[in-house]
C-alpha cells in the first residue's frame, strides 16, 4: 500500500485543509524527532554543554544562534527533557517560513521514513493520517506510536537523507531564532 502523498494543488478550500493536515503531520515528527534522539541515537554520552548539544541536535545552526538558544532556555530554567521538547518546538514554529520546495522536502523525507516501515505500522500510520485529515481527534496514545513507529522509520533513512532532514530542521530553528 503506498502511503499517503497528499496533493497540494487543489483549490483554496481543500488547500487549507492540506495546510492543517501538514501541520498535524509536522507536531507528529516533532515527537517522532524527539523519540529518535532519545531512543535511537544509540549513544547516550554526557552533555559537556547545552549549546554543544543543541548543535549536536541540529548540525547547521550558528554558533550565535546555539547560544542565543541555550540563553533563553537558561531563562526559562528547562530540565534537559524540557530543552530538546523546546527546541523541536521552536523548529516547528521555525517551519512555517521555510519555502515551500524546503516544506514538501521535509514531507518527503517523513513518507520516506514512514516506507521503511512494516506493513502493518505503515497501515495504522495511514489511519491516524486519515482520522487526522478528516479533523477527528487523535489519542495521546496514537500520536505516541506514530511518533515511534516514524522514529525508528528514520532511524532506518540513509545518512544523507539524515543530513538532509537536519539541515532543513536547523534551518527552521534558525528562523524560529532570528524571529524570537
Amino acid at each position: 500500500m503506498k502511503p499517503y502523498e497528499p496533493n497540494l494543488n487543489r483549490n483554496n478550500n481543500e488547500g487549507w485543509n492540506i495546510k492543517k493536515f501538514l501541520i498535524a503531520l509536522v507536531f507528529i515528527l516533532i515527537g517522532a524527532t524527539v523519540i529518535t534522539y532519545i531512543n535511537y541515537s544509540g549513544e547516550n554520552k554526557e552533555r559537556t554543554t547545552m549549546v554543544q548539544e543543541i548543535r549536536n541536535i541540529f548540525p547547521t545552526l550558528s554558533q550565535e544562534s546555539a547560544e542565543k538558544f541555550v540563553r533563553k532556555a537558561n531563562e526559562r530554567k528547562l530540565t534537559d527533557e524540557e530543552f530538546l521538547t523546546w527546541a523541536d518546538e521552536l523548529a516547528a514554529k521555525g517551519e512555517v517560513f521555510l519555502s515551500y520546495s524546503q516544506k514538501e522536502e521535509m514531507a518527503s523525507f517523513w513518507w520516506k521514513a514512514v516506507g521503511k516501515l512494516p506493513t502493518e505500522q505503515q497501515d495504522f500510520i495511514q489511519s491516524v493520517a486519515t482520522k487526522m485529515r478528516l479533523g477527528q481527534q487523535i489519542t495521546l496514545e496514537e500520536s505516541g506510536l506514530v511518533s515511534t513507529y516514524v522514529g525508528y522509520g528514520f532511524s532506518l533513512l540513509s545518512q544523507e537523507d539524515k543530513d538532509k532532514y537536519l539541515y532543513l530542521r536547523s534551518e527552521a530553528l534558525e528562523e524560529a531564532l532570528r524571529r524570537e
